[in-house]
């Protein structure tokens, strides 16, 4: 696999970082020069993202550099928009921020931001676990419910996922479940 370099909004969200301050100045420098890179354009996608997340560690008087997200929130945040329901709701939440990419948002909008993404249901169901719950796995699932017991674990099981019913399962969902009624 080729090694990318890293994207435009990490380049820029570094030069923002690295015209914040001296120290964050310094922190780059170090770092590309423990890397043998020249440029930030010489850094791979993954050191660049390493060297936001130590120029971030940068605390600088006036600025609220700690509450830029994670290097988890925004991986996170990747995958959720693979799909394009979700990548919409993301692009939209940004465009209504003002934000340039995921890496401009703050600690706070990123939670929010996960949070409306796991909350919107996804267009492609193969981006949330793989294909849908088969009919058998639904009658399986049904069989397995024969006691109050059960019913209340398959109940606790939709709602933590946020679904109404079985037929609204993956099939790697399907088969956790059956696993939990079965230790039940």
């Amino acid at each position: 696999m080729a090694n990318t370099g890293p994207t435009k909004n990490q380049a820029n969200f570094i030069e923002k970082l690295r015209n914040s301050s001296p120290e964050r100045e310094e922190s780059l420098l170090h770092y590309l020069a423990d890397h043998d890179k020249e440029t930030v354009n010489d850094l791979s996608l993954q050191e660049a993202s390493e060297a936001i997340d130590a120029m971030k560690k940068i605390k600088v008087e006036g600025d609220n550099s700690l509450s830029y997200l994670t290097g988890k929130q925004l991986s996170f945040l990747q995958s959720l928009t693979l799909d394009s329901a979700r990548k919409g709701k993301a692009e939209t939440f940004m465009k209504d921020r003002g934000k340039g990419g995921l890496n401009f948002l703050s600690l706070s909008e990123a939670s929010e931001l996960i949070e409306l993404l796991k909350n919107t249901k996804p267009s492609d169901p193969s981006v949330s676990g793989g294909k849908m719950v088969s009919e058998k796995q639904v009658k399986f699932l049904n069989s397995l419910q024969d006691s109050n017991e059960k019913r209340d674990i398959g109940k606790k099981y939709l709602s933590g996922l946020k679904k109404k019913s079985l037929n609204e399962l993956t099939s790697r969902e399907a088969s956790a479940l059956i696993d939990l009624l079965r230790q039940g």
